[in-house]
């Protein structure tokens, strides 16, 4: 029989409750009565007024009356009547009787909260760890799922934190593997919910009258603020066996921007001007930072044995998030400034750390990351890509020590990036043709090769092939450019296509202006591959220069000024000794402490421009903390001679600089210090 037209949603659920048996205990005598308190309010309501599928505001006005029975029903002792509050919950979101901007006064509150973000507390608070319930289990995944998911009530901020990391206390500690998939499921649901909502934004276009950018600095402040610990509604109870950086309470939610009002817009702040004036933004900032700082926890020794254990478990599905959230990164996260720079400070780093993981399951998530990350964001990672190539990919294709398995995976990872001609050039006109960047290309070339001469055969082939894909890639290139150059079209190979173009070089590697003269002459045909050339030529003899130099410096100096990489001033010299890191430390002490009157002035020079700024003068610790950095960036030479002319000018730099230190009478004394400490 049809129910009564009086009945409404949020009736049934009150009226189920007090259904149960357990709600005619005495303990339960406090929810009896909120409950029959709702209903005698739902009753003097107009027909049609709170019912699901009525206009917003009035159905927003039911859902209200509710909450105080249902957070009791969330609380209570019986088992039966919490999974029918968090069922509760689940339903009245689900019909769209819960709106996100409706707000809710609580007993020990100050001001009104977010009625959604009350909800997701209640409903969280209701697992306490592998003890609890497995319906109620499954149920608070469900609910938390469907307020995230949710049109009209989706959750943001910390609220949102918060669902995810009770998502993963059930993946991590429920004893039921039926719900262990399905939180696994529910994560991967709303990280992608997040991501896609974000790639709905029109992408960012930062405003010409706009004052100057926020610096990466404050936009990092404002992404940790969404995730920082703050009070909450209700303290969540620790998980047992869950890491507390997974179960702690994340900060409350920032309000949602207000509406524009009609006769204006909203004044502009810092947080728009860093692009994190919309809170799908703020959203996918928070997530990926709980995702990597999550990843990032060390593993015990035991736990690269044990796959089983919650730390390994918790670290391969952040992985898994990541290379998901990688996947669904599109145009508009790209367009983000504030997201590349969380992706390099942060998502790089715990890359690179868990690419070196002696964990064959992390690694290969790992790696699946980093291919992505070349595939999708190399314009703007191209010192991380660097890193990457060098220290994981590279490393364990060369390192002997490397097992079969990282050695396969790293295979398999070169072989996609061979397969794409377009990458492999973009790999040598920003990489072999920098002559401040690691030669990528021809290491990976060679490190192939010889891999082709392993004993294991599996690996063998797999080298053949990743050669065999770049001779193809680059034969299918010279087909392009044969094609281009008929048609007399412009070269493809033009430098300023390439495909790390936008990523600055440092101040000290800025290459100089083209002359007006040069500008104006139109490029011949085949001035590209020139170009190419001759950006090449320049790199080798940059490296050989270096390689004489930590050989024989005075002719390695003389050999750079000579091909035009140094200039001839002692400023000049001094300037390069400080910024190329790939020369000797042993050989720019030795050059620095010789005798010869140009060498003694270079020294001089190169002591000026030690930057001693982060030292406080006034610690007792402070001639040490100096002595340190200065010694930090080259070796002391063998001669006492030597090491005398360098202490003495320390002294000297050191007494300019902090003339009232209080300890020093002259630079005399702090020599005899300095020279002291060295001969001990």
């Amino acid at each position: 029989m049809a129910a009564d037209a009086s009945e409404t949603l949020p009736t049934r659920c009150l009226q189920k409750i007090l259904a149960e048996k357990d709600a005619k205990n005495k303990q339960h005598a406090r929810l009896k009565a909120a409950c029959e308190t709702a209903l005698d309010l739902l009753a003097k309501e107009p027909k049609g007024r709170i019912r699901a599928g009525a206009g917003r505001e009035e159905a927003l006005v039911g859902a209200e009356k509710l909450f105080l029975p249902l957070k009791l029903a969330c609380e209570a002792k019986s088992t039966r009547i919490v999974k029918a509050g968090v069922e509760s919950f689940q339903k009245l979101v689900a019909c769209g009787n819960v709106h996100n901007r409706m707000l809710i006064e609580l007993d020990g509150i100050a001001g009104p909260v977010l009625l959604v973000d009350a909800i997701v507390d209640a409903v969280r608070a209701c697992y306490t760890g592998d003890q609890t319930d497995e319906g109620v289990q499954m149920q608070v995944v469900k609910t938390l799922l469907t307020l995230v998911a949710s049109s009209t009530s989706a959750v943001h901020g910390a609220a949102l934190i918060k669902a995810i990391r009770t998502c993963f206390s059930v993946y991590l500690t429920s004893k039921h593997l039926i719900n262990q998939s399905t939180a696994k499921s529910a994560l991967a649901q709303i990280v992608s919910i997040v991501f896609r909502r974000l790639e709905t934004l029109p992408p960012y276009q930062p405003k010409i009258e706009e004052a100057p950018p926020t610096s990466a600095a404050t936009a990092a402040a404002a992404i940790a603020a969404a995730a920082e610990p703050a009070p909450a509604p209700a303290a969540a109870a620790a998980v047992p066996g869950v890491p507390a950086s997974i179960t702690a309470p994340a900060a409350t939610a920032p309000a949602l921007p207000p509406a524009t009002p009609a006769h204006g817009e909203r004044p502009r702040t810092a947080l728009d001007r860093a692009g994190l004036d919309h809170v799908y933004v703020r959203d996918a900032l928070a997530v990926l930072k709980v995702l990597c700082s999550l990843s990032q926890k060390d593993l015990p020794d035991k736990d690269a044995i044990d796959r089983a254990s919650i730390d390994l478990r918790c670290k391969i599905m952040c992985l898994e998030l990541q290379l998901l959230v990688l996947e669904l990164s599109g145009p508009v996260f790209a367009s983000y400034p504030v997201c590349i720079d969380l992706v390099r400070q942060h998502l790089c780093v715990a890359l690179s750390k868990n690419g070196a993981s002696p964990v064959v399951e992390v690694v290969e998530r790992s790696l699946a990351a980093v291919q992505l990350l070349i595939t999708k964001l190399r314009p703007a990672l191209k010192l991380q890509m660097e890193v990457f190539f060098k220290e994981i990919l590279l490393n364990i294709v060369d390192m002997a020590s490397s097992s079969l398995q990282h050695k396969w995976m790293a295979l398999l990872t070169f072989e996609r990036i061979c397969k794409t001609p377009q990458l492999l050039l973009d790999l040598y006109a920003n990489y072999d043709c920098d002559e401040f960047m690691t030669n990528i290309f021809e290491r990976m070339v060679n490190s192939l090769a010889r891999v082709t001469q392993s004993p294991q055969p599996e690996l063998k082939f797999k080298a053949l092939e990743c050669i065999v894909a770049i001779a193809t890639g680059l034969e299918e290139i010279y087909k392009v450019q044969e094609i281009d150059t008929e048609n007399e079209e412009e070269a493809t190979l033009d430098r300023g296509n390439s495909k790390f173009n936008d990523f600055p070089l440092s101040p000290q590697r800025q290459p100089a202006p083209p002359s007006a003269a040069a500008a104006a002459e139109p490029k011949a045909e085949g001035a590209a591959e020139s170009e190419f050339e001759t950006l090449k030529q320049k790199k080798i003899q940059r490296e050989q220069g270096i390689e004489l130099f930590n050989k024989k410096p005075t002719k390695g100096i003389k050999y750079m000024q000579e091909a035009g990489f140094v200039g001839t001033e002692v400023v000049d010299v001094a300037r390069f000794l400080h910024s190329e890191d790939r020369l000797d430390r042993g050989m720019i002490g030795d050059y620095l402490g010789e005798k010869d009157d140009f060498n003694i002035a270079v020294m001089h020079s190169y002591i000026d421009q030690v930057d001693f700024s982060s030292i406080d003068p006034n610690s007792s610790t402070a001639f040490l903390s100096a002595l340190r950095i200065f010694l930090g960036s080259f070796r002391l030479p063998g001669e006492s001679q030597k090491i005398d002319r360098l202490m003495e000018k320390f002294a000297q730099r050191y007494c300019q600089l902090y003339p009232d230190n209080g300890i020093f009478a002259s630079a005399d004394a702090a020599y005899i210090l300095a020279y002291s400490i060295i001969m001990l």
